[in-house]
């Protein structure tokens, strides 16, 4: 399977794919293709490991699973850089934080886990990756005048 160190390439990628499209398509397209393309193979990738009939065909869908959040993670900084101008340390901090956040939702997984079982459980993981890739479709940033495209 895919090693952790292995799967961190994915955010270089991330961030180089991001960068270029930044480049071609401007901050808020390039940002959103690249979130919502990783977030749409988050969801393939789990759904794919979740269900795998094969322990080592499981593992490594679920490593690239890991490798593409790495990929979609790039774009948030980036984003949060385009949208806070002169704010980007206060911005990037709060953007590390919310990242944080869902950690406290562990003693929720394990309530799913004992009653709904395993599977459901990190299969769910899939429609929280849809829900992320569908949110980009409402983030708005401002362009260097200022004004939102």
């Amino acid at each position: 399977a895919i090693k952790d160190n292995q799967s961190a390439y994915l955010t270089a990628v991330g961030g180089a794919v991001c960068d270029a499209l930044c480049r071609r398509f401007g901050g808020l397209a390039g940002c959103r293709i690249t979130a919502m393309s990783g977030l749409a193979l988050v969801a393939v990738f789990l759904a794919g490991g979740v269900f795998a009939s094969d322990a080592y065909v499981a593992v490594a869908l679920l490593s690239l699973c890991f490798g593409f959040t790495l990929f979609a993670d790039t774009c948030y900084w980036a984003a949060a850089t385009y949208a806070s101008g002169e704010h980007t340390a206060s911005a990037t901090g709060l953007v590390n934080f919310g990242g944080n956040i869902p950690g406290l939702l562990a003693p929720a997984f394990g309530f799913a886990i004992d009653h709904f079982g395993w599977v459901p459980t990190i299969a769910s993981g899939c429609v929280f990756a849809v829900i992320g890739a569908v949110l980009w479709l409402f983030v708005r940033l401002k362009d260097a005048s200022g004004a939102v495209p």
